[in-house]
């Protein structure tokens, strides 16, 4: 983006220079800089391409000092970027009861497990319920790696905390969707705060939908 935003900016810049100086225009003003940026990122997407590539074969083999991520078989795994370097990557591997996480080096070949892993939730009535409404069918349909957790009566964080359990009662139970894509190290899942992108909804007790939340707001 920076590459872009240089090779757009650029040659405005330098116009107003040189009009200062010698009142003339040049033809096809930035033409250079548009080619040196648009070289620069297919350059940076091949590396990307051959990075990401290198980061699942490390966590499906493992460094060899920590070996494999399990012994269980992987259903699926994921390689999710961090910004600027090319060569850090934040792996997801779900296994049959259990999502697992670790940060990959690519440049030295070194994998980096932590303590996010994430036991499956089971789906509970509420759980359920949620996925049924309109929150839950888009969130699940837009995520890749959701998960839907059952918090019990804790009340929807931010300023509608107290208001929705006046409303709502002990009965209720809100359910927290998250994408596991943007559980960086310093984000987490816990049971507590709001990830980033988290969406919300309250089910009450026959089942019904009492509220649906995403960034705050209620979605009406």
């Amino acid at each position: 983006f920076l590459a872009l935003l240089l090779a757009l900016v650029l040659p405005w810049v330098f116009s107003l220079v040189e009009q200062e100086m010698t009142r003339r225009r040049a033809l096809f003003r930035g033409r250079g800089l548009a080619v040196a940026a648009l070289v620069f990122m297919g350059l940076l997407w091949t590396l990307r391409n051959a990075e990401h590539a290198h980061a699942l074969a490390l966590a499906r083999t493992g460094s060899a000092e920590t070996g494999p991520l399990t012994r269980q078989p992987i259903l699926r795994l994921a390689a999710e970027p961090y910004p600027v370097d090319p060569f850090h990557w934040r792996i997801l591997a779900e296994t049959p009861d259990r999502y697992l996480t670790a940060d990959v080096h690519t440049l030295d070949d070194r994998v980096d497990r932590d303590a996010e892993d994430v036991d499956k939730p089971p789906v509970t009535p509420a759980v359920a319920a949620a996925k049924q409404s309109r929150l839950g069918r888009v969130y699940l349909d837009w995520g890749r790696w959701p998960l839907a957790v059952d918090l019990g009566s804790m009340p929807i964080p931010g300023d509608l905390s107290q208001s929705s359990r006046a409303a709502f009662g002990r009965s209720t139970h809100t359910v927290r969707f998250t994408d596991m894509r943007f559980a960086y190290p310093g984000v987490g899942l816990g049971s507590t705060g709001s990830p980033i992108l988290a969406g919300w909804v309250a089910v009450n007790a026959t089942g019904a939908i009492e509220a649906e939340v995403m960034n705050g707001r209620v979605q009406r």
